[in-house]
């Protein structure tokens, strides 16, 4: 079946990663040591925190990626923070390149059975 509407494209997001140098330390549920690893961060009610990481950037919210700007702040935050300030912590941005490639397909009429719906509309004749 051919598609009624195809989008595809391309985007690059970003990904906070940390590391401790010295002595291993737990931050935002992931255990930090000297290997690079991947930071999560919690999402917070709009209005809080760094703005959302996506916007119109549906590709990147897919994948999870923040815009380079968020990445950014988050990045920064997490080096701020107190339970980070006692550690020699190293943190880096990872880029990514999402690519996606979406279709739509016309699956049939809709309705309770899938087949057409009729209606009659009754009518009193006219003096």
């Amino acid at each position: 079946m051919k598609p009624t509407s195809t989008q595809n494209g391309t985007n690059i997001g970003y990904m906070v990663e940390a590391r401790a140098k010295n002595i291993p330390v737990k931050f935002q549920g992931t255990l930090l040591d000297k290997e690079w690893r991947q930071v999560s961060f919690v999402s917070a009610p709009p209005g809080f925190g760094v703005p959302a990481r996506y916007g119109m950037d549906h590709a990147n919210a897919m994948f999870g990626l923040y815009s380079y700007e968020a990445a950014q702040a988050l990045r920064w935050w997490a080096l701020a923070n107190d339970i980070l300030a006692r550690y020699q912590i190293e943190t880096r941005l990872m880029r990514y390149r999402a690519e996606y490639k979406a279709e739509c397909f016309q699956e049939g009429p809709a309705g309770d059975d899938g087949d057409t719906l009729a209606f009659a509309v009754a009518t009193e004749p006219t003096p």
